[in-house]
């Protein structure tokens, strides 16, 4: 028993070291980046432009409507001035997340649009929203993914998103933009009456590393009536699987609990001493 014991209070401190090294170690990644995408159809060849952009080679380039800084920062993106596009005007496209993510908490992404189609049609237009160089958490979690609006968005619009889990190799902290497009996934839509929607049950996501990193792009579709006005968000989380967070409280209380021991046992070593004396 004493054996199991030492095992135990071994390894529970083992965890409680690496964690806290985690924690704090600060593990960036070179390549991380933020953009957002519009996926032009009106182009005789249809292709992903960029919006916004912001940092490492993983970006895929910037454009010159706006300059920010990365989400880590506190900042984010927002496109700036407004465009208009397919004859529907773009109001307040932001990005922000908690860029690079924490072990314990969640890794979160959200994008908000404001939508006014003044073209006399319907129109449907595709944006991607993408943050790289995320480090946490690691090893498995559930993926949410939520879609809001401030009222239902009407029988005759849609809003579809699609949030993907970008892997890094190499320490490169996966891709944010249209080259990112592939990996786990998880997809929300609203319709008709609708003005909230997740994916349930959450999507789990695997092989997350701190080394390699990973981004989260969010691909969403919308479909807005003529002279329609809507306004969504998109939010991705990341959170850690039960086990790994049970694995981390119970790393914390072996280590708090070794700690009481050795304050224990220096205790009865002084009183011996004294009654030695």
């Amino acid at each position: 028993m004493k054996l199991f014991r030492s095992i135990f209070q071994a390894k529970a401190i083992f965890v409680a070291i690496a964690v806290t090294l985690a924690i704090f170690s600060g593990t960036r990644i070179a390549n991380a980046g933020a953009v957002v995408e519009y996926y032009n159809t009106t182009l005789s060849t249809p292709a992903w432009q960029n919006l916004a952009g912001v940092g490492g080679t993983n970006a895929q380039g910037t454009s010159g409507l706006v300059t920010s800084t990365l989400p880590g920062g506190g900042g984010g993106l927002l496109v700036s001035p407004n465009p208009t596009l397919q004859g529907v005007l773009v109001s307040f496209a932001a990005l922000t997340s908690n860029w690079q993510g924490t072990a314990a908490l969640t890794t979160v992404t959200g994008a908000t649009v404001s939508l006014t189609n003044n073209s006399g049609s319907a129109q449907t237009l595709t944006f991607l929203f993408g943050v790289s160089g995320f480090t946490a958490p690691t090893g498995t979690a559930a993926m949410a993914v939520g879609v809001s609006s401030s009222a239902p968005i009407g029988v005759a619009n849609t809003v579809s998103a699609t949030s993907y889990v970008n892997l890094g190799s190499n320490g490169s902290g996966g891709i944010a933009g249209d080259g990112g497009l592939t990996g786990q996934s998880a997809t929300v839509t609203l319709t008709g009456t609708s003005a909230t929607g997740s994916n349930s049950p959450a999507t789990f996501v695997t092989g997350l590393s701190a080394s390699n990193g990973f981004a989260i792009n969010e691909v969403v579709t919308v479909t807005i009536a003529a002279g329609a006005q809507i306004n969504f968000s998109v939010t991705t989380q990341l959170n850690p699987e039960p086990a790994s967070m049970t694995l981390l409280v119970l790393g914390a209380l072996g280590m708090a609990g070794y700690g009481l021991r050795r304050r224990r046992q220096a205790g009865r070593n002084d009183e011996a001493a004294s009654a030695v004396a």
